[in-house]
């Protein structure tokens, strides 16, 4: 009876985390970035048939693989630290500062603006880059894994709508 019990807790709490860490890919807009920077990458240098296929792959798929990553990757703490962070003010004002930056770097013109980021506010990045979670979610390799954890899920609905080439 304490086995069953014991599963029956263990499912719900990973059950719990996995929706924590889809809220927070949510929040952080991981999924967005990522199905953004993979049209970028590829808009103009692929077939318009095949960048089609790309473009209409759902943000689910992102967010669900982003999550199941982050799940793997960050303790329940370190999830609950990360959400306080971007689902705050400050968080939320990093979030879109960080996209439009991407925006400028790709040289792509976007009606988004990049908030005003006053010092309390940069003092809550700084505070939240300082902790485990803030450390993972902000260093670029940890990105860049992200995205690879997204590029499975991708590669099946590239195939699923007939995309030509290599993935």
């Amino acid at each position: 009876m304490r086995s069953v019990l014991f599963l029956l807790l263990a499912m719900i709490s990973s059950a719990s985390l996995a929706g924590e860490a889809s809220r927070l890919v949510q929040t952080a807009r991981s999924d967005y970035v990522t199905k953004l920077g993979t049209e970028l990458a590829l808009k103009g240098h692929i077939p318009q048939a095949n960048f089609d296929c790309v473009a209409s792959i759902p943000l689910t798929t992102y967010t669900s693989s982003i999550s199941a990553f982050l799940g793997s990757k960050l303790k329940s703490e370190e999830i609950a630290v990360a959400l306080a962070f971007y689902e705050s003010p400050a968080g939320t004002k990093y979030t879109q500062h960080g996209i439009v930056q991407f925006y400028k770097l790709k040289s792509i013109p976007t009606e988004m603006t990049s908030p005003s980021i006053g010092e309390s506010e940069m003092q809550q990045i700084l505070a939240f880059s300082r902790t485990s979670a803030g450390a993972k979610m902000i260093n670029r390799d940890f990105s860049r894994e992200m995205a690879l954890a997204a590029k499975a899920a991708e590669d099946k609905e590239l195939r699923a709508c007939g995309y030509k080439g290599a993935l």
